[in-house]
């Protein structure tokens, strides 16, 4: 039987959270070299690009953004608040 991509999306979101820590924003880059560099609760496959990170949060109404973060030029990324309906609604922890 295979698993069902839903609880593989779920799953991600876990690990997003625990990639966030205690940070209000992270970069793109950053989000996908901590999801890729742990072992987490997501057990799919490797997630590559920014693009392919952007189509796995689209439904759940995540989008990226343009952002500052510290002395960076602009960067593209995500903000903690976006995530925290998806966190509640699916009980990632």
């Amino acid at each position: 039987m295979q698993p069902d991509p839903r609880d593989e999306k779920v799953a991600l979101l876990a690990d997003i959270r625990t990639a966030f820590g205690d940070r209000a924003r992270i970069s793109t880059s950053e989000l996908l070299g901590a999801l890729n560099g742990m072992h987490g609760v997501h057990q799919g496959p490797a997630i590559r690009n920014p693009k392919q990170l952007a189509d796995i949060l689209r439904p759940f109404g995540i989008h990226p953004k343009k952002m500052r973060l510290g002395t960076d030029n602009s960067v593209r990324g995500y903000d903690r608040a976006d995530f925290r309906d998806a966190w509640a609604r699916y009980q990632a922890s």
